[in-house]
């Protein structure tokens, strides 16, 4: 019987933590580097552009885009004063540095739990990376 060991099986490491990159956590950019989700997403809050060669990471909708679906949010948040309130904290806390763009993601999932066209209507406006 032969062992393989971590020499004789290939295996590609994040760029940025040097770990094996798992395939269930793995993202691919249109530059076609792959990263550990995670350290992307902790990359991303810094900046824009591919670690490795510094085009950008993903292209985002036109402006127009956007604001249609600020004003499809808005028109449904009026409708309840008290889910408005947490949108607008969570907003809030992200600004103030104090969680990150994926605890973001999933506060804003779970407050819009309720809102199927709303989270439908914000993944097809960001990349499939971004989705709720």
């Amino acid at each position: 019987m032969v062992v393989a060991t971590r020499n004789d099986v290939p295996s590609e490491e994040c760029p940025i933590c040097f770990e094996p990159l798992l395939i269930s956590c793995a993202i691919r950019t249109p530059c076609g580097h792959r990263f550990c989700r995670r350290c992307l997403d902790q990359w991303w809050d810094r900046s824009s552009l591919c670690p490795l060669c510094r085009q950008p990471l993903f292209q985002f909708p036109p402006a127009h885009a956007y604001l249609r679906y600020v004003s499809q949010v808005r028109a449904q948040l009026s409708h309840d004063p008290e889910i408005f309130i947490c949108f607008t904290d969570i907003v809030a806390t992200y600004k103030r540095g104090e969680i990150t763009r994926q605890s973001v993601r999933h506060r804003i999932g779970t407050l819009f739990a309720e809102f199927p066209l709303l989270i439908q209507g914000f993944n097809e406006l960001m990349p499939a990376h971004v989705q709720i």
